[in-house]
């Protein structure tokens, strides 16, 4: 009797459980399914680059568009001045109007300058002995003639030569028989007085 009436409240038991555990069951939340991993992206094209084209570029308003100058150079002409030294060789005609100007007062009127130049050695010369023929009265021709002759002698020597007091002494040698000039105190002065007044020329022609 004890084991049916202990049957009867198990299976009494069981029965009245059952509804609570069915229906604890359904208000449970389901657990959620796991995400799964994303496929990777297949790589993007790369865009290319775009191509302006004159109607998509942007103007520039106001601006004028440059074009090509041509410059012209004019090359002056330049003539060259003499400038006339003591050293200038008088074989070609030198041209200064200060220093023409200057020995045309001391010259015969008229006197052409190349000409009254040639033969000398150097301008220097040249203008001094036209200082010696102004200052001690000597032609100037005269000087000239013994100058540039074929025996050409200093402007020492055609001084005194001019004059007629020259000083000759002979050669100790026996062979040939030369002569030499000496040359007075008298004509130095003169020679360094006209080569100085010539050098004062050639400084105020420059």
């Amino acid at each position: 009797m004890r084991h049916v009436i202990a049957s009867v409240i198990f299976l009494f038991a069981v029965s009245s459980s059952a509804p609570v555990l069915a229906q604890g069951h359904g208000n449970g939340h389901a657990p959620k399914e796991q995400a799964q991993p994303k496929a990777p992206e297949a790589p993007k094209a790369p865009k290319m680059p775009k191509v302006h084209t004159e109607a998509s570029m942007p103007k520039e308003h106001g601006k004028k568009t440059p074009t090509a100058t041509t410059t012209t150079t004019t090359t002056a002409t330049t003539v060259p001045t003499t400038t006339v030294t003591t050293t200038t060789p008088t074989t070609q005609p030198v041209k200064n109007a200060k220093l023409e100007a200057r020995l045309a007062n001391l010259l015969p009127a008229g006197t052409n300058m190349t000409d009254a130049a040639k033969g000398f050695k150097n301008y220097g010369q040249f203008v001094a002995a036209v200082h010696v023929s102004n200052n001690q009265n000597i032609p100037f021709s005269t000087l000239k003639t013994k100058m540039t002759g074929t025996n050409p002698m200093s402007l020492g020597q055609a001084i005194q030569a001019t004059r007629g007091t020259p000083t000759t002494t002979p050669a100790p040698t026996t062979t040939t028989t030369t002569t030499t000039t000496t040359i007075t105190t008298t004509t130095q002065t003169a020679v360094q007085t006209a080569e100085r007044q010539a050098n004062d020329d050639f400084r105020r022609a420059r």
